[in-house]
């Protein structure tokens, strides 16, 4: 009773206040209209104050009636809506025939704003000036933010580079974004209302598609990868997601697809698992390296051997700790090295697990991949080679050791013979010619015969004599090697034709002696054979000068010169090589620069 009472009250007063026409008079119309409508029914007056709300203001904006009664309608709308809401009760003013929608942004009482879609129309009351308005509204925020999403979908659907579509309950499409159209080479009626065995192939759709959808039309979300053949791109291979798109009664309307590309990741990572079983095989240890920070990223089961760490120790430990650098490396500067020349070979110690520490020969190569810089190091352990190299060090030293003493023992039998021949062969003979020309002298009827035998022990002692400066050169051991170089000379001019230069301003030659003066004697003399043999000129220097505490000999020609590793490979090569040899065991060394065309120069370096 007090509920009727109250509604028959509200009735009285929208009579009393608005002059309303006598259709408001029908008391089961009303009664209809205010209790059971969904939308916001408003009545104003002509100044714009609520007259009249209906209940169902509560549910939409969270006021009462009474809260809103005598209020003026636009205190509760947007300030930026004002001038739409008022041009829209104008516009019915003038065109009363014209229906009129405006979305409306509304205050609700928790502070938030809703949108309306309102339709007001004018109304007459029964007396002059007794005129309003009847508005109806109807909330559309959460279609407006369905609207919102789907637009924001959409726009991504039609952006993404991926391949988008939706599939509903029938297996229809009903949408696909520009990327799937592309892919399949078709128009989007091509695609759109048909269904996916028809687009796909009934092959394709039987054995891949059919039961996956089934599977996320029953509410899972499924994702696989496949080969598919696509007319716009050919044979790819793709990762095919279904997403289940629920509808607002939470049941499963269709299936979102989303399909991404996966042939170049698909044939990098193949070629990623060959090269992984590749390098697997290597007997070289492997390591993969951040360029930029220095540590290894990834390892091959060779590396976790010859280093004893496990894989996941390895990765992430700085380089620098595993090859045991020294201070003041920096390998920002190695990386800059090996990225100027793409390549290079380097020998660095590496330090195992266990604290040891051996030789490794590393391949460092620059890779740059997906915008990373990347240092492969490929690792060997040489401690083999290098004991081998120190052994052939050591037998070499040993040679040379031999080799001076058979020098020695060769300088030593050539003076013993050469003294011989110059004191007993020498001297007799010289008696012989003496006792001759005394016998001359007594018996001149031989004279001829005994002029034929004088000239044959002229011939025989000058032969001695030239054999005895060939085995060791006396003026070499009594007045040291600036005379016998310029001995040497002489002899080169009158046998050979080549005119030899001797430059010591210095003095320099004064201060060899012993077995290094003889070695370099020798030497030059070699040398100077060679260019007689060779050169094919009549000119030849040689300038001795101080250098700290080194003795510097440079013989130099100015012939047709000669290509040094085809010089190597000939027979005088070894005879290069002898000099160097000689040379090196008394800590001195052999340089040779020479083109053809160019002369050659021939230095020698001993320490003095």
């Amino acid at each position: 009773m007090k509920i009727s009472k109250e509604k028959s009250e509200q009735r009285k007063e929208v009579r009393a206040r608005t002059g309303l026409t006598p259709r408001w008079r029908s008391s089961s119309w009303s009664r209809l209209l205010i209790e059971n409508t969904l939308d916001l029914i408003t009545v104003m007056s002509n100044e714009g104050k609520v007259v009249y709300q209906t209940p169902s203001v509560e549910r939409v904006l969270g006021y009462l009636p009474r809260e809103l009664r005598g209020r003026n309608f636009l205190d509760f709308f947007h300030p930026d809506d004002h001038d739409k809401i008022l041009a829209a009760l104008e516009d019915d003013g003038t065109h009363p025939d014209r229906v009129r929608s405006v979305e409306v942004r509304c205050l609700h009482k928790d502070g938030s704003w809703r949108i309306l879609e309102a339709v007001g129309k004018r109304v007459d009351g029964q007396s002059p000036g007794r005129m309003g308005f009847v508005v109806n509204s109807r909330d559309i925020t959460q279609r407006k933010l369905t609207e919102g999403r789907l637009r924001r979908f959409q726009d991504m659907l039609t952006a993404s580079k991926e391949l988008m579509a939706f599939v509903d309950d029938r297996y229809v499409y009903q949408a696909a974004n520009d990327t799937y159209l592309a892919y399949h080479g078709k128009e989007r009626t091509e695609i759109v209302g048909r269904s996916v065995a028809e687009v796909l192939g009934q092959e394709v759709y039987a054995d891949l598609v059919k039961a996956n959808l089934d599977r996320a039309l029953g509410g899972e979300q499924v994702r696989f990868t496949n080969w598919f053949s696509f007319g716009g791109m050919g044979k790819r291979y793709m990762e095919v997601t279904y997403y289940p798109s629920f509808s607002e009664d939470i049941s499963i309307a269709g299936v979102v697809v989303k399909i991404c590309d996966l042939t170049e990741h698909h044939q990098t990572a193949r070629s990623l698992q060959l090269f992984r079983s590749l390098i697997e095989k290597l007997d070289d240890a492997i390591f993969i390296i951040d360029a930029e920070r220095g540590q290894i990223l990834d390892v091959n089961e060779e590396a976790c051997f010859s280093t004893g760490y496990d894989r996941e120790e390895l990765q992430g430990m700085g380089i620098a700790a595993l090859l045991n650098l020294p201070e003041g490396f920096f390998w920002r500067d190695q990386v800059a090295r090996v990225r100027g020349s793409g390549a290079e070979v380097r020998e660095f110690p590496q330090q195992r697990k266990n604290g040891t520490v051996f030789p490794a020969e590393i391949s460092l190569k620059f890779v740059a991949q997906d915008d990373c810089n990347y240092i492969v190091a490929a690792a060997r352990d040489i401690t083999d080679r290098k004991q081998g190299e120190k052994n052939l060090l050591r037998y070499q030293e040993q040679l040379r050791k031999l080799a001076s003493k058979l020098s020695r023992a060769e300088e030593q039998e050539r003076r013993r013979i050469a003294v011989g021949l110059h004191d007993q062969i020498g001297q007799t003979l010289s008696v012989v010619k003496m006792k001759l020309g005394r016998m001359q002298q007594d018996n001149s009827q031989n004279a001829e015969s005994f002029a034929e035998i004088r000239e044959f022990l002229d011939r025989a002692i000058q032969e001695t004599r030239s054999l005895t400066f060939e085995l060791s050169p006396p003026i070499l051991h009594e007045l040291g090697l600036k005379a016998a170089l310029e001995w040497l000379g002489e002899q080169f001019a009158g046998l050979h034709g080549l005119h030899c230069h001797l430059v010591d301003e210095d003095g320099e030659a004064k201060t060899v002696s012993g077995e290094l003066q003889m070695v370099l004697f020798r030497s030059i003399r070699e040398l100077l054979v060679n260019i007689v043999k060779h050169a094919r000129t009549s000119q030849a220097w040689i300038r001795m000068q101080k250098e700290k505490d080194r003795l510097r000999i440079e013989v130099r020609d100015q012939g047709v010169g000669f290509l040094l590793d085809e010089a190597m490979a000939t027979r005088d090569g070894f005879g290069l090589f002898n000099i160097r040899e000689r040379l090196a065991h008394f800590g001195g060394d052999l340089a040779i620069d020479s083109l053809p065309g160019r002369g050659t120069v021939v230095i020698l370096h001993v320490p003095v």
